[in-house]
Formats: structure tokens, sequence, C-alpha cells
């Protein structure tokens, strides 16, 4: 903020009012003072709704960029929040765009979990408008692990104005943040004007830093003789876990036929060690000849304080086919004692001979969601739907991971390895 009211304005003969004078000064200082007031005392996202704006043009404490042939400007006439809102407009075309808004720079760190609040629609459902949150370490270098975590990506928009609040954990090395707004990405050809306004952290209302997360369990049943239909897993979430959903995909000819158990029991080999133990059975009932393919899935909604780096461990077989899969965005321990020695990953004591233990690089996880994004599936239906197996050629050199927004693994544990998949 440069000051304008200076000792030399309000000597006599210097103009009071007017362009440059005393009274025009005092208004746009006092102006960006109560704007970075507002946002600063609470450690809140600068100029989140846009009022402050030294030119009239450009929001103050925001970073534009436009995509080929966008467009963008403050919005007066029908803002959401106060009295200004921001609109990008994305002209059609392959290659066209709206554009991006990044706001300052704010303090996080890891041990709280946050939320942000937002107002935001579309004039044509199918652009794609995005809220991303960028991550920096203390010296305001991007971090390599994680450099970004999205909070709202999506073809399918609202027309009119919609509030989401939504939580977010930062990453543990992560010192400060940026809220990147994309309002009509030009990766996606579709013409029409988004609307943001209304941008701030708001309190997390759960006790003690507390939120829900969903975990998911997969079985295939391969239908040859050499492999399995089921398995005793424990997901994540263990004692902080609800009952489960379930579904099943097939992927053979039609007129065949399957179905899904899962129930909760007790498994003698992990006897001496709380935990949560599912048994599910994906049971291949297709006629002689047909292709195998059922996969039963189990969805269990948790508690969690929630890390901020998703986890999925794949049982293969010595093929690489995967033969049960767990999902979630905490390491297996949380809630099954939170001790990673004793629970590494969702089989102890039950891999099957000549069968193994992989954990999915962070890279691949994110390869992964863009696709189950696309695909419209959940992540561990795209591995198998998607017709991946695990490439057990290459082990990938292991990175610190957050376990569960308190903890990190700094060294791989020796039950698993780290892969990556392949079609």
């Amino acid at each position: 903020m440069a000051q304008r009211t200076t000792e030399a304005s309000v000597q006599p003969g210097k103009p009071v009012i007017g362009p440059g004078g005393f009274g025009e000064n005092v208004a746009k200082d006092l102006q960006e003072l109560f704007g970075l007031l507002g946002s600063l005392s609470a450690l809140n996202i600068s100029n989140g709704s846009f009022e402050i704006s030294t030119d009239g043009i450009t929001p103050d404490s925001c970073v534009i960029s436009l995509y080929p042939g966008g467009s963008s400007g403050l919005v007066t006439d029908v803002p959401m929040h106060g009295t200004r809102g921001y609109e990008f407009i994305h002209p059609g075309g392959a290659g066209n765009g709206g554009g991006t808004l990044t706001f300052d720079y704010f303090p996080v760190d890891e041990l709280v979990t946050q939320a942000i609040q937002g107002m935001y629609y579309a004039s044509a459902a199918g652009m794609k408008l995005e809220v991303i949150l960028l991550w920096y370490d203390k010296a305001k270098v991007a971090l390599g692990g994680t450099p970004s975590t999205s909070l709202y990506s999506s073809t399918a928009n609202p027309t009119s104005a919609t509030k989401t609040v939504w939580q977010f954990t930062p990453p543990a090395t992560a010192r400060f943040m940026r809220l990147k707004l994309v309002g009509g990405n030009s990766d996606t050809d579709v013409a029409g004007t988004a609307y943001f306004d209304g941008f701030a952290l708001v309190p997390v209302a759960v006790q003690n830093m507390l939120k829900t997360a969903t975990s998911e369990i997969s079985q295939f049943a391969s239908g040859d003789s050499g492999g399995t239909a089921s398995s005793w897993t424990s997901p994540t979430a263990g004692e902080y876990t609800f009952l489960p959903v379930t579904k099943i995909v097939e992927s053979y000819p039609a007129g065949a036929g399957g179905s899904i158990i899962c129930y909760p029991g007790w498994s003698a080999s992990v006897a001496a060690a709380y935990a949560f133990h599912i048994f599910i059975s994906a049971t291949d009932a297709n006629p002689a000849g047909a292709v195998a393919g059922v996969t039963g899935y189990a969805q269990f909604r948790y508690v969690t304080s929630s890390g901020s780096e998703h986890w999925i461990f794949l049982l293969v077989d010595p093929s690489g086919r995967i033969v049960s899969g767990a999902s979630a965005p905490d390491h297996p321990s949380f809630g099954s004692g939170n001790d990673s020695e004793k629970h590494p990953h969702p089989w102890v004591g039950h891999v099957p001979d000549g069968h193994s233990v992989v954990c999915l690089s962070m890279d691949e996880i994110r390869r992964i969601k863009d696709l189950a994004q696309k695909n419209n599936r959940s992540l561990l239906e795209e591995i198998h739907s998607g017709g991946h197996v695990v490439d057990l050629s290459v082990e990938i050199p292991w990175e610190p991971r957050d376990m569960d927004g308190k903890r990190i693994m700094n060294i791989q544990h020796p039950s698993f390895t780290h892969r990556r998949l392949i079609k």
C-alpha cells in the first residue's frame, strides 16, 4: 500500500478536493486501510469480495491472467456480496477461455483445519469453473510434492448465485497459501460468463478441528483358478467409521451375474490390536467360458482431522493384477491404534502367498484423480474399470507423506512397495 496523504499534501496552497486533492487522497487511503485491516486482522483472504479497487478496474491484491480471447472485469450491476463482484467471459472456440484470478498470500499451518466460503455461478452451466489452493513454503516458493489442492472443478455449474464452504488442511510444509479462481478454463469449449464473489475464511464449526471424509475398499473376482474373490481388509478410520454402503461393477457380458458380501468381523491374525476388520467378497457367477470381471466396492464415511495427502494401497498378484484396493485421505492406521508399525497397510496378516502390497505414489494418485473425475468414477473404480495393472518392474523412490494431518511418514515401511500403474 502506497500512502497518498503525506506531510507535503496538507501544506497551505495544496488542493483539498478534486483529482490529487487532500480529500480524495484521504478517502483512498482509508479505503485501502480498512480493506487490509478487514482481512489481516483475521488472517483472511485479502479483498475476497473485490470491494477495494484503486483504479476502479482491477481489484487490489489480485493477479488477473486471461486465456486467449478471454476478458474480465468488476461487476457492479449483479454483485452477490457487497457492491462488487468479478466476472470472466469465455468467447467460445477451441483454445479460448475466460481467465484466472489469484489472491495474495496469507499464512497457514498444517495443524489447523480451515474453511473457505465463496459465491459463484455461470451463465452457461457447461463452462469449466475451478477453485484451487496454491501452497508455498516459508520462502513463498511453491511446494514440490503438493503444489495445489483442488476444492472445486466442474463443468456442471449452477446458473444462479450459489454459496459453498470448503474445508481443507494445509500440507505439512506449507506456510503460505494463495486462492486461485478459474472462470471458463480454456480446456473446455463452452462460451459464457463466470461470476465470483464473497471469498473469505470462515470458522470451522466442528469440535477439535474434525470433519468427515470417506474411505473405499474394493475386491475383484477374477473367475480363474488362480484368483481370489474375497479378503479381510482393515479400512482407514477404524473406531471413527460408520456402516458402509456397497456397490458392484460387472465388466463381463450381459446375462452373467455377481454379488457382493460385506460385513464387519474379527480376525485372529491381528487379535492383539484393535482394528476395524471387514470381510468383503465379490462373487463371480458368470457362465462357463464368459470373460470374468466382478468388482465389489464398499464406501465408509468417517470422522477425521484429515490429512492433506491421499493414500491408495493395492493388493496385487505376482503378475501385477489388482486383487483388492483401499483408498482414503488418511493412512490406514488412523482410528486403528494410530500405530503405523503395527498397522502399516489394510491387509495386515491377510496377504496371500505370492501376493504383495503396493502403495501408489502421489504423482500416480493425482493422475488417477484426474481420470476418475473425467470418467465420473471413484478412485478405485477408475483403477479397476480403467484396466490398470501395477508396474512391478520399477519401484518409485519414497517421498515424505502426510499420514493424517498430524503425522508424517518420512521413511517407507518395509511391508509394502511404492509403485505406479500401467495399462
